[in-house]
């Protein structure tokens, strides 16, 4: 599968907005792996045992798409956003590790906290790094 997004120009003819930029592009191919996860984190909530199989397939669906190469949708989300990137990949990663362990719901609450965590120190230390040189 391939995230290409292909924009008919005649049909957004009189919007604000004509063509889409990297950062909308990002956030479209950011979707796919998200839904994946979601997917399983429902599988895991509902304890679905008939399932198990799916949940497990549809992480590791979920974490290959991420990665940034071309074709993929993590190429996408890398060049569009690298912030969206980074939350994003740690979401997938700590979800589809902890869904093994924890009760979906919280494994929901937690992968966003961790993701959010680690997102503010990239972007604090980023930030510190540019304004001491």
């Amino acid at each position: 599968m391939s995230s290409f997004v292909a924009v008919n120009h005649a049909y957004r003819l009189g919007r604000v907005f004509t063509h889409l930029t990297e950062f909308e592009e990002a956030k479209i191919a950011v979707a796919g792996p998200l839904s994946n996860i979601l997917l399983a984190i429902l599988i895991k909530v509902f304890e679905i045992n008939a399932l198990k199989e799916l949940m497990f397939v549809s992480s590791i669906i979920a974490i290959v798409y991420m990665f940034p190469f071309p074709g993929l949708d993590g190429i996408k989300v890398f060049f569009g956003s690298k912030l969206l990137y980074i939350f994003s990949i740690i979401f997938i990663l700590t979800s589809a590790f902890l869904l093994n362990f924890i009760n979906g719901i919280i494994v929901l609450v937690l992968c966003f906290m961790i993701s959010l965590i680690i997102l503010i120190a990239y972007y604090y230390t980023k930030n510190i790094s540019k304004k001491s040189s």
